[in-house]
């Protein structure tokens, strides 16, 4: 999953699975639910359910637990983690589901006698070690018998719950068959939970809870403790304690631990409950339990470098050719000395592949983010498709790739129904919302076009229906489209001709080419003298898609005419658009394309627009991430098409000098391959192809570290301080964020980083979407992600509540960051902290139960 970030950031560590937590939580609101429901197992299989039933759903947030009083749901203080952990016990429990009683009924199925879970008492005595807790488990596929059963063997869970489920069969003659609900019980008599915080920055020290539960019979001595398996320290006195656990009245205890981080890696906690049948002597009133048993949960905390973090990435394309107009086979990049550097937060990656578009498919999921407005839903679906389509033309699709492309086209396609109205027309945030946007509609149509062979004619219809709502906003008297609202588009009334050839360029592709329309907006362009390259490379693009090709190639040279270039680099300003240079150099190459220009032209447009693509958060998801990938495909399909066989080295000039190779051929060439270097406090590079090589080959370099310093502020400007509440549970987060230039106005994306040891308080962040001010958040993992739909030179001010679950002393920082959704170059960051009087002291060390009032009952 992702975070916001278009690949993989650095302290996100895959680590052991059968180690792994349960995966980190994300929220989105309101219109879109995070992680799996009862409705993702249809949408991820391409099946459509017509139901009454509310299927699209947030996992409950807490389970309840056998054993309890009215079967209660104990909550977690922890927002990201379960509070209890367990259940796993190595048996295998046979699950099975028998077919409907109505052959072709697709009503519920009862279970089959088998089916029934084995609930015999679990064996005292026994000593489990308990490390996997999946938030969602049991997603198969399975082929039943002929009688329309299935029977199998099935190890459960380590977590301490019940599980529900039900079964679904499809048959190509009798239909769709569901089961009735069957559950199964992970459950033991002893055991033992961990609450601990999602992540931690080093040098701080956490207070995490351990808490111990009996339910057997009778009373149990036990010893509770903690250990650091690796990275951590647990500190301030002895790391167990001895309890008395009873039934039905002390039937849990719970202590804390004082927990130092202190090293930048994915560290692991172990918490044991042990029982001590010797201690009969302690407690002469109690009839203790003789079984010797014991539980253990090992769990990780994720440990973070303190600072403000910085991420650079560069991308860099190498020919082995010796033709004038190809890409250089030797490039010396030079990394910038880090400014006041966080010890032990540098990071440098290299990633070498032999197509530029694997670097599109490295990570195939898409931050949550993306599926709250309408233009990101789209700009998946539409870019999804053009690399399917380049992949089966070069035939190196593989069948990963495939599976994951086309889940994103599914997905995409599904949440774009939630933006679309009736008459086929769209708005960013939601089909409730008003006025409609005609520029969201014709790029449905160019999405829903662009993907069509995968989803099907069914989608035809509604493509028609769009278009005659876009061709309602046509002006034949100007020939100009109008939009229903300025500012629900990146063109405001200025740019009249950019956002008239934008939606004539859209119909177009997608197949609607009518004859007054083409005329109208060619009139539209014309009549407006070509205020910016912008709406030239549009004049051109469109041009080359009617045919008119002397009028494309003139307004193509005017263009190039008008280029920036610089070290081998061609591109184009903004003019202050959202969607200026690289829009610009997107249509730049996909009008060499059509017009069969030399491909040599068009080189340094690629390697610039390359570099803007995979830098990280450029154009989020955006028409114009479209339009670029749209590009990439359309270049890479030539450049790529002949034989590759090469050895791209990398010679690391450093404190630690290295070579790096990466040999790439024609079977490996969207393989993306990574090497780490060394640390060093400074790094220089000579890339290089190896004699005898044959084809291109892409570098990418992946700069990570922290600063103890904040990084200038370009183009927005973002002040945060904070204000605690009277018990130092809550604090209020005030940010005020802007534009410093007044020609810039766009959406922007505010991302919260929260303080260790605090969760975000779900319902301030409803409040702000209620009153306007966001219009989109979500929560992922120990981040806030907040949409802003139109920022200015104004100031916007709002507030975040963060409510504190878990006391954290030497508390660190942290961080807010703010930038504009189409260009990250527009950036800005700010540091925020707890008062001082709030930040709690080192806790006493654990007590032993009969010091009733430094224990937490249950």
């Amino acid at each position: 999953c992702s975070d916001g970030y278009l690949y993989n950031e650095p302290y996100e560590k895959s680590g052991d699975s059968q180690l792994k937590v349960r995966r980190r939580r994300q929220a989105l609101a309101p219109t879109v639910s995070f992680s799996y429901d009862s409705l993702s197992p249809f949408e991820n299989t391409g099946l459509i359910i017509l139901t009454n039933l509310p299927v699209q759903t947030r996992p409950c947030p807490n389970r309840a637990f056998p054993g309890y009083p009215n079967n209660q749901v104990l909550g977690s203080t922890n927002r990201y983690y379960p509070a209890f952990g367990g259940g796993g016990f190595g048996a295998a429990n046979k699950v099975a589901f028998a077919p409907s009683a109505s052959p072709g009924f697709a009503g519920p199925a009862p279970i089959a006698e088998s089916a029934q879970a084995d609930f015999s008492p679990v064996v005292q005595g026994t000593n489990s070690v308990r490390t996997l807790f999946p938030e969602t488990w049991l997603w198969q596929i399975k082929r039943v018998s002929p009688d329309g059963s299935l029977v199998y063997s099935e190890t459960l869970p380590d977590t301490i719950t019940t599980w529900q489920g039900t079964a679904v069969c499809l048959h190509p003659q009798n239909g769709l068959g569901v089961s009735q609900v069957a559950n199964v019980t992970g459950f033991q008599p002893l055991f033992v939970s961990l609450t601990l915080p999602a992540y931690m920055q080093r040098n701080e020290v956490a207070t995490v809870i351990l808490t111990a539960f009996n339910y057997g019979e009778e009373c149990v001595a036990v010893r509770v403790s903690l250990r650091s398996l690796e990275n951590l320290e647990v500190v301030g006195g002895p790391n167990s304690t001895d309890a008395l656990l009873c039934p039905n009245s002390s039937t849990s205890a719970s202590f804390p631990f004082d927990v130092r981080a202190t090293t930048l890696e994915e560290s692991r906690l172990e918490a044991r409950v042990q029982t001590r049948p010797e201690a009969q002597a302690e407690y002469p009133d109690v009839k203790l339990s003789n079984v010797n048993s014991s539980d253990t949960v090992i769990q990780t905390i994720d440990v973070r470098p303190e600072g403000f973090p910085i991420r650079e990435i560069d991308t860099f394309l190498l020919c082995a050719s010796g033709d004038s107009n190809s890409a250089p086979d030797t490039v010396q990049v030079n990394l910038p000395t880090p400014v006041a550097l966080v010890e032990g937060s540098q990071q440098v990656v290299l990633v070498g592949t032999g197509d530029i578009l694997a670097l599109s498919l490295k990570d195939l999921s898409v931050p949550t983010i993306t599926y709250s407005n309408a233009e990101g839903t789209l700009a998946v679906l539409a870019s999804s498709a053009y690399l399917l389509k380049y992949l089966e033309q070069t035939g190196t699709l593989t069948d990963t790739v495939n599976s994951g492309l086309r889940s994103r086209v599914r997905q995409a396609s599904q949440a774009q129904n939630s933006f679309r109205s009736s008459d086929g027309s769209y708005a960013q945030f939601g089909s409730s919302e008003f006025p409609r946007s005609v520029f969201l509609t014709a790029f449905a149509v160019k999405a829903l076009s662009a993907a069509k062979e995968y989803l099907g004619a069914s989608v035809d219809a509604d493509i028609e229906t769009s278009v005659r709502y876009v061709l309602q906003h046509w002006n034949a008297a100007t020939g100009c489209f109008v939009e229903n609202q300025p500012g629900s588009s990146p063109f405001g009334p200025q740019t009249a001709p950019d956002f008239t050839a934008a939606i004539g360029v859209m119909l177009l592709e997608s197949g609607f080419n009518f004859e007054n329309i083409t005329e109208g907006v060619l009139k539209c362009i014309d009549a407006n003298n070509l205020p910016s390259n912008h709406t030239t490379a549009l004049n051109a693009y469109f041009s080359a898609l009617t045919g008119r090709t002397d009028r494309a190639n003139s307004a193509l040279d005017t263009l190039l005419s008008e280029a920036e270039k610089s070290s081998g680099l061609t591109s184009w300003s903004g003019n202050g658009l959202n969607y200026g240079s690289a829009d610009t150099a997107g249509y730049a190459v996909l009008t060499m394309k059509l017009l069969n220009r030399n491909l040599g032209e068009a080189l340094p447009i690629v390697r610039w627009l390359m570099q803007q693509t995979y830098a990280r958060y450029t154009f989020s998801y955006s028409e114009v991430y479209t339009v670029a990938i749209q590009a990439l495909t359309q270049y890479s399909s030539v450049a790529f098409s002949k034989n590759t066989n090469l050895t791209l080295n990398v010679a690391v000039d450093s404190s630690s000098p290295e070579t790096v190779s990466f040999p790439i051929t024609e079977q490996n060439k969207l393989l993306y391959q990574e090497r780490l270097l060394n640390t060093s406090e400074s790094y220089s590079f000579k890339a290089s192809l190896a004699d005898g090589s044959a084809g291109c080959a892409a570098l990418q370099v992946k700069y990570y570290y922290n600063s103890r310093n904040s990084p200038a502020q370009r183009g927005i400007q973002v002040n945060a301080s904070t204000t605690s509440g009277p018990d130092c549970n809550t604090l209020q987060l005030e940010i005020c964020t802007r534009y410093t230039e007044g020609f810039l106005r766009s959406s922007a994306i505010v991302q919260v980083t929260l303080l260790s040891g605090y969760s975000a308080d779900e319902q301030s962040l409803k409040n702000l979407v209620s009153s306007g001010v966001i219009k989109r958040y979500v929560v992922n993992g120990n981040q806030i992600q907040l949409i802003i739909q139109t920022l200015t030179i104004q100031p916007t001010c709002f507030s975040v509540t963060e409510s504190r679950y878990l006391p954290v002393a030497n508390l660190q920082d942290a961080v807010v960051e703010v930038f504009d959704y189409y260009q990250y170059q527009y950036k800005a960051t700010a540091g925020y902290g707890v008062e001082g009087n709030c930040t709690p002291a080192e806790v006493a060390p654990p007590t032993s139960l009969n010091e009733v009032d430094s224990v937490f009952f249950v």
